[in-house]
């Protein structure tokens, strides 16, 4: 069982910048986990939900996964995971183009599959299921009764994936830095369960497209998580 250290060094709160960020991935660590969610998706803009739906990148999406990867260029990362859907997996392969090594795809990184929800519009799924919408928007982890994933089983599936690329991710160097590419819903319960947070507080773990999240484990596996970085978005005017 993985201990926890709900230490935060650079968060929203402190309103971290471009440099910030940059000095503490540079910085070698034991074992070093850069969670990332994907570029941008036409369905994306138009507020029509995804989940297990396999949409691809938009323009802005690989510019935004470019962006990431010029930021990372200087960065060592030794392993990189993603989901098997097409905006984790390109994400991942745009930002590994400065990186000599292979991409691993793993479909347990999947978003929440949101049955008949996928591909509605928020709109319209409000419309259409308003009781059940209530809910999810107001208290997500009640949402039981609807043909998706509940975040619980959702949030299970994910941690134990968590564990599995933790656990493939020993080796014998004194240092590590692996990537992970997923998805908004996936690293939010991911996040929930590294911080200590119930998952009624679902909505209040915020993951723009390509924001970065860094998650340490000075002592290895076995010792204490940080999460260190949660939500950055690298800014236009970024100097690396």
């Amino acid at each position: 069982m993985l201990k926890l250290n709900f230490f935060n060094a650079i968060s929203a709160k402190s309103a971290p910048t471009d440099e910030s960020v940059l000095s503490l991935l540079v910085k070698p660590v034991k074992l070093r986990i850069i969670l990332v969610r994907h570029g941008e998706t036409d369905w994306n803009n138009q507020n029509r939900l995804q989940g297990s739906t396999d949409v691809p990148l938009n323009d802005k999406g690989k510019l935004q996964a470019e962006k990431v990867s010029t930021f990372l260029k200087n960065v060592p990362i030794h392993q990189a995971f993603s989901s098997s859907l097409l905006r984790a997996k390109d994400t991942a392969s745009i930002i590994l183009q400065h990186h000599n090594i292979a991409l691993e795809t793993r479909p347990a990184l999947a978003e929440i599959h949101r049955g008949h929800w996928q591909g509605m519009t928020l709109e319209e799924i409000e419309i259409q299921y308003r009781e059940q919408f209530n809910l999810w928007r107001k208290h997500p982890h009640r949402l039981q009764n609807y043909s998706g994933e509940t975040l619980q089983s959702a949030s299970d599936r994910v941690w134990t994936e968590w564990h599995n690329l933790l656990n493939s991710s020993q080796s014998q160097l004194k240092f590590r830095n692996v990537l992970v590419v997923a998805h908004e819903g996936v690293n939010r319960l991911l996040l929930c369960r590294l911080t200590g947070l119930s998952l009624s507080k679902f909505w209040e773990v915020p993951q723009h497209n390509t924001a970065l999240n860094a998650i340490d484990y000075p002592w290895g596996i076995r010792g204490m998580s940080r999460v260190r970085v949660k939500n950055f978005v690298i800014p236009d005017n970024c100097h690396y």
